[in-house]
């Protein structure tokens, strides 16, 4: 009976592998914030708001990761800047994970959810880029725990925020295309992992054993 539970238990590990595999995401909802103008909404404009002019400016962004399954290895941000404003100033590009809910043809920077600016609750934390092209950057060993958890719980996804780190001074900013244009939106890359099982005939699980 022990032999026989062995052999079963080797099968079943010979017949198993880790499938590696990746998604690249493009928003199910993006709406641009501004401290400025408190209670106009921005979802419908094809670029975005990425750092401070008279007042704060964000995004907001939330991704459709149903089709992602098994353990999350990776991931990456790229996007494309419609224009950008730079001064050689030491600021960061920051993305942080939000708290609550939101609308993309409503939320307005007073309705804004909540967000993590802690250390944990950053998914992006990296020098200004001043690319003009696509850029991409991988995200911090805290979004990897951050999007697992929108994995294994979908009803805890709230989506993302861009912000400017520090958040004051007219320059830099940028404005990053939303969905609405053309031209790439901030996309979201997952990079995971699957248990797959291999199909093998009789004759090959025999022949594992000869």
């Amino acid at each position: 009976m022990k032999k026989f539970f062995f052999v079963a238990c080797l099968v079943l590990f010979s017949a198993s592998y880790l499938n590696a595999d990746s998604a690249t995401l493009n928003p199910v909802a993006d709406s641009p914030l501004f401290e400025l103008q408190p209670s106009t909404n921005y979802g419908s404009q094809n670029y975005g708001y990425w750092g401070y002019y008279n007042g704060g400016q964000r995004t907001l962004l939330l991704y459709d990761l149903s089709g992602i399954s098994g353990v999350v290895t990776g991931a990456q941000l790229s996007w494309q800047y419609y224009s950008t404003n730079f001064t050689g100033t030491a600021n960061m590009l920051a993305c942080v994970v939000t708290g609550g809910s939101w609308d993309e043809y409503s939320v307005t920077w007073t309705s804004q959810p909540a967000h993590d600016d802690s250390p944990a609750g950053r998914l992006l934390d990296i020098p200004w880029d001043t690319g003009s092209g696509i850029v991409t950057h991988d995200c911090t060993a805290e979004a990897i725990a951050i999007i697992q958890g929108w994995v294994d719980n979908p009803s805890s996804n709230y989506g993302m925020l861009l912000k400017k780190t520090p958040e004051s001074g007219n320059t830099p900013r940028c404005y990053p295309y939303m969905r609405e244009s053309s031209s790439q939106p901030v996309q979201l890359t997952v990079e995971y992992e699957t248990m797959a099982l291999e199909s093998m005939t009789f004759g090959e699980i025999k022949a594992l054993f000869r």
